[in-house]
């Protein structure tokens, strides 16, 4: 299936970064791995990026990629690196985005964590073990995304930050990790929606990560999910995984996996935040529904 879009795993010699008629899957294609390969705050370890690579690999010739059986150290180092990436290159390929048209979504058991920190590391961010590891490519990343979030929230992007409740993160959050995410909702009141789920159980670990639909420039919309798991817990057992898909040419386990997410959300009360959201805000509920109208309709 992605066999149209992707120039092959190695064909890396013609970027396309530059025009907005290209096929956006192409666009990662010819630039992600570049980045993995060559950027100096990217992954060093030769083990870990040769399973990048693979993963990639997967991804790119059959839409998706699921993992486990290894360690946190792998899982996450790979999965987070290339949701990283990939919002950068998301990020740098959307111009002038109208409201409603480029929608992340982030579920997880704890308020959004690149949304509680300004790009440090503060109490009980992050997990002791993976703070003590000399290689520092996941806590990197973590605090590499807090920017990237900012950058797409100061470009006109929406972000729904879907967490277990109020309690637990109350719990689990700092106040000074809360009040830098209060700040936030301050100064993005349209754009940063929290959607407190209230569950009574716990948040289920595959439905932990988070999603993104977005409207390109040249109007096909791409949209990418992935699994995986808070930076504050290190999971040597978790199950990690990247779906990604061109709405115009679908694939299969990549609308599967968009489903199970939606109907989870939608059973918690998604739809009804996002129009009590709208109207507070006197917002337009078409624009804020459009891109994501196929699984909340």
């Amino acid at each position: 299936m992605f066999s149209l879009f992707f120039v092959g795993f190695f064909g890396l010699l013609s970027p396309v970064s530059g025009r907005v008629d290209a096929p956006f899957c192409a666009v990662l294609q010819n630039n992600l791995i570049k980045q993995i390969e060559y950027e100096k705050e990217s992954i060093q370890d030769p083990e870990l990026k040769a399973f990048a690579y693979q993963v990639w690999q997967e991804i790119a010739l059959q839409g998706f990629s699921v993992q486990s059986g290894k360690t946190d150290k792998m899982l996450r180092t790979t999965f987070n690196q290339i949701q990283a990436k990939s919002e950068a290159l998301f990020l740098a390929n959307l111009a002038n985005i109208g409201y409603g048209k480029a929608i992340w979504i982030i579920h997880t058991p704890l308020v959004a964590t690149p949304l509680v920190t300004e790009g440090k590391v503060s109490k009980d961010l992050i997990s002791a073990d993976i703070l003590a590891d000399k290689d520092k490519t996941r806590v990197n990343t973590v605090l590499e995304r807090a920017h990237i979030m900012r950058d797409f929230l100061a470009k006109g992007g929406v972000i729904i930050v879907a967490y277990q409740s109020p309690k637990e993160s109350n719990q689990n959050r700092t106040p000074t990790q809360l009040r830098i995410f209060n700040a936030l909702k301050k100064q993005y009141p349209q754009q940063l929606i929290e959607f407190a789920m209230n569950l009574k159980g716990q948040f289920p670990n595959d439905k932990i990560g988070a999603t993104y639909l977005m409207q390109m420039n040249n109007q096909e919309v791409i949209e990418m999910s992935i699994r995986g798991h808070q930076i504050n817990q290190s999971k040597d057992d978790g199950v990690w995984g990247l779906w990604l898909q061109e709405r115009n040419h679908p694939c299969h386990e990549t609308g599967r996996h968009l489903n199970t997410i939606f109907q989870f959300l939608n059973a918690n009360g998604f739809k009804e935040v996002l129009k009590q959201h709208a109207l507070s805000q006197g917002i337009s509920q078409e624009e804020l529904f459009a891109v994501m109208a196929p699984y909340i309709s």
